[in-house]
């Protein structure tokens, strides 16, 4: 089952939808691959922190717990995200990810797709 790669437009436009709102977002990049988010993630106006396994000594758990602190989220579509925004307390928290292409129920109450 194929799913859907959450894009440089997808993470554009959950940043706008971000912005609209009364937040003033601080970005927290995790990801296999740092060094090509940091080539082409390019958002005016946001700040942007990449946290790579180096600087946390390559433990998925972790990077799975930092996950979980985080007030909103842009998802691609992984049950890693997903279960680190499901498990976020924070109680206003955004959750924006693309579509899933095979389940209609993979977004939770209130996430928004996009």
């Amino acid at each position: 089952a194929r799913q859907t790669t959450l894009t440089l437009g997808h993470i554009e436009q959950a940043v706008r939808e971000l912005l609209r709102r009364p937040i003033k977002p601080n970005l927290f990049v995790f990801s296999d691959d740092i060094v090509w988010c940091q080539q082409n993630l390019l958002l005016d106006n946001v700040p942007i922190h990449y946290v790579s396994n180096e600087e946390i000594g390559g433990d998925l758990g972790d990077h799975f717990q930092l996950m979980t602190r985080c007030r909103h989220f842009i998802l691609s579509v992984s049950t890693f995200g997903w279960w680190a925004a499901w498990l976020a307390t924070y109680p206003q928290k955004m959750v924006l990810h693309p579509p899933h292409r095979t389940s209609n129920s993979w977004s939770a109450d209130g996430w928004l797709v996009l």
